[in-house]
């Protein structure tokens, strides 16, 4: 009974793990879209001026 236990935490850590690496992952490239999305938006205002 306690490896079953042992076996679904190690479970639940990995998934916990991947879960945030993902968020993480979905949250840098959101800043970086956003980023890249304001640097084109720049360059277009300074090119009229």
């Amino acid at each position: 009974m306690a490896e079953g236990c042992h076996d679904w935490n190690e479970k639940a850590i990995l998934l916990t793990g991947l879960y945030y690496f993902f968020i993480g992952a979905l949250f840098g490239w959101g800043i970086f879209f956003a980023l890249n999305l304001l640097w084109t938006l720049a360059k277009k205002v300074f090119k009229r001026s």
